[in-house]
């Protein structure tokens, strides 16, 4: 049971992803029994042994990025209802906010004629890797450390308002895009909210998703690092099963015969697995196999992910899962 980010998992075979999952096993020696997305792994370690149909919101913000679902859970299955279909800032990028933070108060007190190095950026950033965590417990941290090439011994106190106040852009765009999720689910009402990874455990995110959503508290049951791991785990052992997944971006595929190009679309939110006839591709006559290929939207490549390439299809049912 491979898990991935949504705005990651392949529809096929791609040629081109930055990060392909079933390659990465592949040349692990690991055999692939199913790709699932992190929101859905997340859903699954909720639904484990949980009485009554629930309906929950997954917020999924780790280091590279985030996606949200919605998901309806009973009796050890999982419903995926819809899902963002955008990649949210994870925290690689409040990371990167507050290292240019540091480097410019770094320059100030260098007095403004040189900049910090390669060298003394990294120094830079492993202080703010260890102020981080302290900041979601306490609200100041001190930071200090010798940076050689500007012959400066840096010392600054960092306090969670400042670091809320560099990153607010960050945050708000998170919250629209739960918001964006349960205008488009059309979700009345949820049960619960499951936030994973661990940029979720920053109290000002945890905050905004409790009063944009009008909930008194957030899902507590799970632990944020460990919830994708677990619900993979019981996926993989059966324990819980996916009912229903949904397509977590539009997807189009296109064959070419004789010039002319005939296509589907799996637009987003569709309900996985979908079928399309085989009789909507051009066959020749005595042909058994077609050759498409997979195009992603702008959307996608947008967010730095290109996703193109092809895939060979025999004359049946064409099947996307």
């Amino acid at each position: 049971m491979f898990v991935a980010p949504s705005f990651l998992v392949e529809k096929w075979s791609c040629t081109y992803l930055p990060f392909r999952p079933r390659l990465s096993a592949r040349l692990a020696g690991l055999q692939v029994l199913q790709l699932v997305n992190e929101t859905t792994a997340a859903a699954a370690a909720y639904a484990h042994d949980r009485e009554g149909r629930k309906r929950v919101l997954v917020l999924d913000v780790g280091g590279g990025g985030g996606s949200v679902a919605i998901a309806e859970v009973e009796d050890n299955e999982v419903s995926v209802l819809f899902h963002s279909g955008l990649r949210l800032p994870g925290g690689n990028t409040l990371d990167r906010i507050m290292v240019e933070h540091l480097v410019e108060a770094a320059e100030q007190q260098a007095g403004g004629t040189r900049e910090p190095s390669d060298r003394d950026r990294e120094i830079l950033r492993s202080q703010w890797d260890k102020a981080k965590p302290k900041l979601s417990r306490v609200p100041q941290a001190a930071l200090g450390a010798y940076l050689p090439d500007l012959k400066l011994d840096f010392r600054m106190d960092v306090n969670r308002a400042e670091f809320e106040a560099q990153c607010d852009v960050v945050f708000e765009k998170i919250v629209s895009e739960v918001n964006h999720v349960l205008l488009n689910a059309k979700a009345q009402q949820l049960d619960d909210v499951v936030l994973v990874g661990g940029s979720t455990r920053l109290p000002l995110l945890r905050d905004l998703v409790q009063r944009a959503l009008g909930v008194r508290a957030l899902c507590k049951a799970l632990n944020p690092d460990e919830a994708v791991a677990v619900g993979a785990a019981l996926l993989a052992a059966g324990d819980v099963t996916i009912r229903q997944e949904v397509a977590s971006f539009d997807t189009k595929v296109c064959e070419t015969y004789a010039g002319a190009a005939v296509h589907c679309e799996i637009p987003l939110g569709a309900t996985l697995p979908a079928v399309w006839p085989a009789a909507q591709f051009a066959w020749k006559e005595l042909q058994v196999c077609v050759q498409f290929s997979l195009h992603s939207p702008p959307g996608l490549q947008r967010s730095g992910i290109g996703l193109q390439g092809g895939a060979t299809q025999c004359k049946s049912p064409i099947l996307f899962t």
